[in-house]
């Protein structure tokens, strides 16, 4: 709500990342995260997904990525769905 109140034209909100990576419950990260992409898209926010996170910081960042694509491919569907 702030970042829209504020302006803001892009944001991080990725609730895979939370579940895959920092073991956040599942159920309630993407509840938040259908709440705040939903906000996102009113506002006209940009919303940035978190795969370029676990690429950058893998230690052969190729070997992750066709996780990383599934993940994006995800997060795009979960987001025009909800907003």
């Amino acid at each position: 709500m702030l970042f829209a109140e504020e302006g803001i034209n892009g944001a991080h909100q990725d609730p895979q990342y939370n579940v895959l990576y920092r073991n956040v419950n599942m159920y309630r990260s993407f509840t938040d995260a259908a709440s705040a992409k939903k906000v996102m898209a009113d506002a006209g926010i940009f919303q940035i997904d978190g795969a370029h996170n676990a690429n950058a910081t893998a230690k052969e960042g190729w070997s992750v990525m066709p996780e990383l694509l599934v993940q994006h491919g995800i997060n795009c569907a979960f987001s025009a769905a909800v907003g």
